[in-house]
């Protein structure tokens, strides 16, 4: 009976010690991600600079995956969805804010709503409403421009529009294949 309750109180001991340690390193993780993204964000800046769409693409997709949330990432996603010369950067800035989610500052919904009733661009307007799709209720205060883009002559802008208007007022999420243009990244409510 003795050997039974050193065996247990072994094991016990065993379990604790395994959950400190995962708990110990769980934090260790979270600190070296908090500052990865730190040490990442002005290269990040930096690409935003460089002639090649490709550095800007790469660039926008990393200040889009910054968390938590850094202001001057945001700053700089929404500057190059109003000014950078490509359509293609532009568009992925757009996607870019729509990972912050539920988490997304009220700046980015006006630029994405600003962007999805204005840009040139039928991909840079689709993926602005295809990220405030994505960051849903938050985005609720450009239901009203939305709802304009429902009467777009454009079918993808308009289809566009009518899935994220039923996201915003119904506060739902939109599967992956119920979108024509180009990737619907799902909301994390969605999963």
């Amino acid at each position: 009976m003795n050997g039974k309750r050193n065996w247990h109180g072994l094991l016990l001991a065993l379990l604790t010690t395994s959950l400190c340690l995962s708990a110990a390193t769980i934090e260790v993780k979270k600190s070296y991600a908090q500052e990865a993204t730190t040490e990442m964000l002005e290269p990040s800046l930096q690409n935003l600079r460089k002639s090649e769409p490709s550095s800007r693409i790469a660039a926008v997709s990393w200040l889009g995956s910054i968390r938590p949330i850094n202001q001057e990432a945001v700053d700089a996603l929404i500057k190059t969805l109003d000014t950078d010369p490509d359509s293609l950067v532009r568009a992925n800035a757009a996607l870019a804010m729509g990972f912050f989610a539920a988490q997304a500052p009220d700046n980015a919904v006006d630029a994405l709503s600003a962007a999805a009733l204005k840009n040139e661009d039928t991909s840079v307007r689709a993926n602005a409403l295809s990220a405030l799709g994505n960051i849903g209720l938050p985005a609720r205060k450009a239901i009203s421009a939305v709802k304009m883009l429902t009467h777009s002559s454009d079918p993808v802008i308009r289809s566009e529009a009518i899935q994220t208007l039923k996201v915003l007022q119904e506060g739902g999420c939109i599967p992956d294949s119920d979108t024509p243009y180009p990737v619907r990244y799902r909301q994390e409510s969605c999963q």
